[in-house]
């Protein structure tokens, strides 16, 4: 008797669940396998530019930086230009 009792206390599939049921959750465990995949193959495809990114942001600043010292010459170069005051 305590066979049956715990047969009956277990967690088991009766005829009684549909079946569209156990499609319906079938069909959104694979679909949201899915999703899962495709957010990881998101997510990769984000690392990789970030580190192609990275040594773009220190080209910029060496950018900035010559820039900066042209614009520094070109005013140098028309204080030299301009006449003086009388």
């Amino acid at each position: 008797m305590s066979d049956h009792r715990e047969y009956n206390n277990r967690w088991h599939l009766d005829k009684r669940v549909p079946i569209a049921l156990i499609t319906a959750m079938t069909i959104q465990i694979v679909i949201f396998a899915y999703w899962v995949g495709g957010f990881n193959n998101r997510v990769e495809q984000l690392e990789k530019q970030m580190i192609l990114m990275v040594p773009q942001g220190e080209k910029i600043i060496r950018l900035e930086t010559k820039v900066d010292e042209i614009h520094n010459s070109v005013n140098e170069i028309k204080s030299w230009v301009r006449p003086k005051g009388p």
